[in-house]
């Protein structure tokens, strides 16, 4: 395990679940299958209703509390489900882990990109019902 990624799972420790390689493996295919990508990240023209955001802190303004998935653009990462107060709150050593971070509600409402170009961006995702996730990673 990279020291990121342990210093992010440390930062994390007061609530998290991370996933074995193969539930990892899941969950990313599930993301990929629903969220359409280009050479640069996801593809934002494809949703109509996003928001950039200069500040992480602003998300906590715009979405509930809720759990939710962080998944990173190097898949030798685990995913990891936390809650996103939690994830908000320590999202300096989120973000350190990889180049490109993505957090995706558990039911799949919405989607956050951490661009590695400091860009913030949050897409509503109506359109994908909700529960998309196996039961499984409750």
């Amino acid at each position: 395990m990279s020291t990121l990624l342990e210093e992010c799972i440390e930062a994390l420790t007061s609530s998290i679940e991370m996933f074995n390689e193969l539930e990892s493996k899941s969950l990313r295919n599930n993301f990929e299958s629903k969220i359409k990508f280009n050479n640069y990240g996801i593809d934002w023209g494809c949703y109509e209703s996003k928001i950039d955001i200069q500040e992480a802190s602003e998300i906590l303004n715009l979405i509930p509390n809720g759990k939710c998935f962080i998944l990173w653009d190097e898949y030798s990462k685990p995913v990891i489900k936390s809650n996103l107060n939690n994830i908000i709150n320590n999202i300096y050593d989120v973000t350190a882990v990889s180049f490109d971070t993505y957090l995706i509600d558990y039911n799949f409402n919405w989607v956050i990109e951490f661009h590695h170009e400091e860009k913030i961006r949050i897409a509503f995702l109506c359109n994908i019902p909700n529960g998309t996730f196996d039961k499984k990673y409750n």
